[in-house]
């Protein structure tokens, strides 16, 4: 097995107004694969509060180390706010090897970038990009 730089990857969850469109981007650009699709259970819609959500399509996708951790949810009525305007409003930071290798394969009709790869004022060993994906989520 390999072993972990930084630990191993946690969970999220992402409600979207269009199932396919996310998976097909963080298929695309992301590189992550679909581990499993279905319909969402009542248990997991209850764990999330969103009992009124039983049945919707979902998907768990997984990283390029075979580690599923982003439940992807539609909803048709999901909708997205201007990041950092709202309280709530969804981030996830993701590490990987070479940001300006992505940033040069990003499907822009998909993903905003919203902050070029630049180093951090805290490291120059660091070089962070910032994202918007098609259902509004803000990525690090």
């Amino acid at each position: 097995m390999t072993a972990h730089l930084l630990g191993p990857s946690l969970k999220a969850t992402l409600c979207t107004p269009n199932l396919a469109l996310s998976i097909a981007a963080w298929q695309g650009s992301l590189h992550h694969h679909v581990h499993s699709q279905g319909l969402l259970s009542a248990e997991r819609a209850a764990h999330l509060g969103a009992g009124s959500m039983v049945g919707a399509p979902c998907a768990m996708l997984a990283n390029e180390l075979g580690e599923p951790w982003l439940e992807v949810i539609e909803h048709q009525t999901a909708t997205t706010l201007d990041p950092f305007k709202h309280s709530g409003w969804f981030s996830l930071e993701i590490s990987v090897a070479d940001v300006e290798q992505l940033r040069s394969s990003l499907d822009e009709t998909l993903f905003t970038v919203i902050g070029e790869p630049a180093n951090l004022d805290v490291s120059d060993d660091i070089l962070a990009m910032q994202v918007i994906g098609p259902a509004g989520e803000v990525l690090y």
